[in-house]
């Protein structure tokens, strides 16, 4: 078996077409500094088996579903589970009270949608349902925002502008001479 001197020297000495001169084998294998007969050269598949777990170790593979689920923490009763209604949610996403999705901003409430949980967040002021103003309407330019959800341009433009809106009253609150 060649050693990897020897696979250097005859790389460096006939360059291969395509390569530059002075170009070394970077295949080596630390394999080939010992004989075939070496009482402590391993065999080919205890290497691989070996570099294997090395690199297990070092770059974990991501855990497959089935996996994530079996170590995940289980709860022990129902009253222990941390389910989404008791998380705060957009009205939209709310698991209680089913969400009818309107095309447009309209002024009235559509199909119940102005139901709530205490939970549910407005789309559009990004407050508690309990703290918008404008929860069901009644004002003629103003749509009611318990129809308010993500899957409408309108309704999201609405949602920047009150964001843009909040951000300025913060900003004038800490400086109300704007000189910062």
């Amino acid at each position: 078996m060649a050693s990897c001197l020897d696979t250097i020297r005859a790389k460096t000495e006939a360059p291969t077409p395509g390569r530059r001169p002075g170009y070394k084998a970077k295949r080596c294998m630390f394999l080939d500094a010992l004989p075939e007969s070496h009482p402590k050269r391993p065999s080919r598949l205890e290497v691989y088996e070996a570099l294997d777990a090395l690199l297990k170790a070092v770059w974990p593979q991501p855990l497959s579903s089935a996996e994530k689920m079996r170590r995940a923490p289980t709860a022990r009763g129902s009253s222990d589970r941390l389910l989404p209604k008791h998380l705060p949610h957009q009205r939209a996403l709310c698991p209680l009270h089913p969400f009818h999705a309107a095309e447009r901003p309209v002024a009235a409430p559509a199909d119940g949608n102005e139901a709530a949980c205490p939970n549910c967040y407005c789309f559009a002021c990004d407050a508690p349902v309990s703290a918008c103003r404008h929860w069901r309407g009644g004002e003629p330019r103003v749509p009611a925002h318990c129809n308010a959800h993500a899957g409408s341009a309108e309704w999201r433009t609405q949602r920047s502008n009150a964001k843009r809106q909040r951000t300025r009253a913060a900003r004038a609150a800490r400086d109300p001479l704007g000189l910062g």
